[in-house]
């Protein structure tokens, strides 16, 4: 028996291959190739992105990335700053949210997120020194104490007029030099002087030979301040500022003092348009300069390693080092934007458009292309770094075709794109033949008989049918002529359903031949009785499911029909689904209908995962219960405003795309393929320290499944969600079941009961 637990023990390590995300979790998909603050520690550099952090090992280049997904309490970062003293990271976020890491974990500081200010709550900037962090703000500047966690002070430098924008701060334990948008304000810390009144700060003006205009930029350089006002640079010995540097059209964005130089980022203005930029050292009575390459387009901030490296984050090329010659990126893998369209998936890899959608499909002129990942592992197609697309914006609508191993992406009035993933060409097609204006594509759909159906807003040729020749067909009916038309779906009965922007829905019939247009049917289908019997016309998706059924989300809430196979028969009106309150009243509540639903998605098990403005539900097969409601405050998801899913059937990962980039869910269902079933065991062997749910893959669809001990006694049974079933270890009983070999039992297609795999469970 031992000899048997050994055996199978190390099978099934080596058999628990890639599958190794624990249902259940997170995993965020930020983009990095914007940089907008960083931060020098001892052997490592901390990066500021679009959405969330990350930290670059110096001596071997490794990676880590931050993120709500494992830990970080929020997304969108402003600024950061590190105490190298104490080992502390500072994180301050567009909401003005903080957190700071140390020792490993992760403290959350709301309070100014939470607080009502007068002014901008914003974060500029960041300053730490000695376990003190100074954060430059819209309305003033804050002192936080990184060794207590908390918000000790709040100074006001300015005039006490009106609030003044702290944009950059220096300080050390005698004094605080801020940089506002009334010039450069002293504070000096002593007993007798009191910093949260106005008054007690000494406003510079050009007596002191210096303007008490806005000043950029603040830092000490070898014992004496400098600041930045438009194209001039001033030192203070002291007493009296003096023009350091100064050059026409040179704005200073950042100073910084970094390994015995001044480091100074500095951008080129032509009018209001940037033209170049640059970084320049100055030592020993010497400036070198960092431009004249491609790489270097946006800097912000810049600091030298200790082996002297420069490095600089750039908000158009993210995490930097230079040479002077050369520019060498440093950026995580990830989508190249936070912006996200429509997505969906084609042979294990997901494609997910670039263009955000807008309520009114308003054109965005997005030239983010398109994105796909498998295993996580993203690459993008923009209009920069895919020839083939740049004259082609806002790529907003995906369909996979596996019969043709294409992607269709449809660009909102540029046309439709046709993309091959084995060579990865593409073909252009900009308008339908027979019309003069260009695609402006919302949605796709296909049929049984391999047609795509797509939607074409504001057009004279509003529905288009791909055959699967590629022949494209525009049809053309008053009842749905220029409408915004923004969702589409196709019944048992190859029917095509439209979305119809405030109007309800559209359902064409084509009887089967797109090619002849004579026999077809179209309705309107509204909030009329007998015709739709909709509760709003405000209709914002629609989904088949499972079983035929149509779902319509709306603006309050989701209605189902159950009955499109009459619909012309105008027989069929749309049926809310009203879920008993439990209590002694009777009454009961339409699903969701307080809700503005965005998108509707049906996993393998027939559940419906429902994307709103706050959050993301997952509801039973019937509609009758809410089995899961995620939002941003009870999970790692980025952002409640949810505008697109698309599910991955191998790996059960939900993708979820939002106003604030791209998070994906491992959920518990997944999809068996016909004649594909490998039916193994995640984790295998489960260790004792393991608290997640118990994975059975691979088996078929919707199976009843059963686990007994090896002498056959049942300890636990389910229904499988698609081709996964999941156990959390515990017994009938409650009891964690003991450590042993189990059996894994599903019902196959002719009702016998089989026994598929073996597991080790280690209590």
């Amino acid at each position: 028996m031992i000899r048997l637990f050994v055996c199978l023990l190390l099978f099934f390590v080596s058999k628990a291959w890639s599958q190794n995300s624990v249902i259940g979790s997170w995993k965020t998909h930020h983009p990095y190739s914007i940089s907008s603050s960083l931060a020098m520690g001892k052997s490592e550099i901390y990066s500021a992105s679009l959405m969330s952090v990350f930290k670059m090992d110096l001596d071997n280049f490794s990676i880590t990335t931050y993120s709500k997904s494992n830990g970080l309490s929020d997304v969108g970062v402003s600024k950061i700053g590190f105490d190298s003293i104490n080992n502390i990271l500072v994180i301050a976020y567009n909401n003005s949210n903080l957190d700071i890491i140390k020792n490993g974990r992760v403290i959350n500081l709301p309070d100014i997120k939470n607080k009502i200010i007068v002014g901008d709550k914003k974060i500029n900037h960041i300053f730490v020194h000695n376990g003190i962090a100074y954060l430059s703000a819209g309305f003033g500047l804050l002192k936080l104490d990184l060794i207590k966690e908390e918000i000790s002070d709040t100074y006001y430098p300015g005039n006490g007029l009106s609030t003044n924008n702290v944009l950059a701060t220096w300080a050390n334990e005698m004094e605080i030099f801020a940089a506002t948008s009334q010039g450069v304000f002293q504070g000096k810390i002593e007993a007798a002087t009191n910093l949260a009144n106005f008054a007690d700060w000494k406003a510079f003006n050009i007596i002191d030979g210096i303007p008490n205009s806005e000043a950029s930029a603040i830092a000490q350089y070898k014992g004496e301040m400098y600041a930045s006002i438009d194209n001039s640079i001033y030192q203070f010995d002291g007493t009296t500022w003096n023009v350091f540097f100064s050059e026409a059209n040179w704005n200073t964005i950042s100073l910084n003092e970094s390994e015995g130089k001044l480091l100074i980022c500095q951008w080129f203005y032509n009018g209001s348009n940037v033209q170049t930029a640059r970084v320049k050292a100055f030592s020993n009575g010497n400036f070198v300069n960092y431009n004249g390459n491609s790489q270097l387009q946006r800097p912000v901030f810049s600091a030298i390693d200790k082996a002297g490296r420069v490095w600089y984050s750039d908000l158009f090329t993210g995490l930097n080092f230079t040479d002077g010659v050369g520019n060498f990126p440093y950026i995580p893998n990830g989508p190249n934007s936070e912006s996200v369209g429509k997505m969906d998936v084609l042979n294990g890899t997901l494609y997910a458009g670039g263009a955000a959608i807008t309520e009114r499909w308003d054109p965005g002129f997005f030239r983010s292309g398109f994105y796909s990942t498998i295993n996580y592992n993203w690459k993008n197609y923009s209009a920069f770094s895919y020839p083939a697309i740049q004259n082609y914006l806002d790529l907003a609508s995906v369909k996979g075709l596996p019969s043709e191993n294409k992607v269709l992406f449809g660009s909102f009035n540029y046309g439709l794109i046709e993309f091959n993933p084995t060579d990865e060409t593409s073909v252009i097609r900009e308008r339908p033949s027979t019309s003069s204006q260009k695609f402006s594509i919302t949605a796709f759909a296909s049929d049984k008989s391999g047609n795509t159906w797509m939607t074409n807003a504001y057009s004279n040729a509003p529905l288009v049918c791909r055959k699967a020749d590629g022949t494209l067909i525009p049809i053309s009916n008053n009842t749905m002529n220029t409408r915004l038309l923004t969702g589409i779906d196709v019944d048992e009965n190859n029917q095509i359903w439209m979305v119809n922007k405030g109007n309800g829905l559209i359902v064409y019939d084509p009887a089967n031949t797109p090619d002849e247009l004579g026999d077809d049917r179209i309705i309107t289908y509204t909030t009329s009785p007998g015709a739709g019997g909709l509760h709003t016309n405000a209709v914002t998706c629609v989904a088949k499911d499972l079983e035929g059924d149509m779902w319509v989300g709306t603006e309050e809430g989701i209605t189902v029909v159950r009955c499109a196979y009459a619909v012309f028969d105008r027989q069929c009106d749309a049926d809310r689904i009203c879920i008993p309150r439990g209590d002694t009243s009777n009454f009961c509540n339409y699903l969701l209908e307080d809700e503005n639903v965005k998108v509707i998605l049906v996993d393998p098990a027939n559940r419906k995962w429902v994307g709103t403005n706050n959050g993301l539900f997952l509801i039973s097969a019937d509609g009758l219960k809410t089995i899961s409601y995620f939002n941003v405050d009870n999970s790692p998801l980025i952002s409640n405003k949810i505008r697109s899913l698309a599910f991955e059937p191998n790996s059960g990962d939900l993708y979820i795309g939002t106003d604030k980039g791209i998070i994906s869910y491992r959920t518990d269902a997944t999809l068996t393929e016909a004649g594909k079933a490998e039916v193994f065991v995640y984790p295998n062997p489960v260790r004792p320290d393991y608290q997640g749910p118990i994975a059975v893959k691979g088996l078929p669809n919707n199976a009843e499944v059963k686990i007994t001990d090896i002498n056959g006694s049942l300890v636990y049974q389910t229904t499988a969600n698609g081709g996964q079933a999941i156990w959390d270890g515990n017994l009938l009983s409650g009891e964690r079941a003991a450590t042993g070999v189990y059996l894994v039992f599903a019902l196959d297609g002719t009702g016998k009961e089989k026994a598929i795999t073996k597991f080790v469970l280690i209590h």
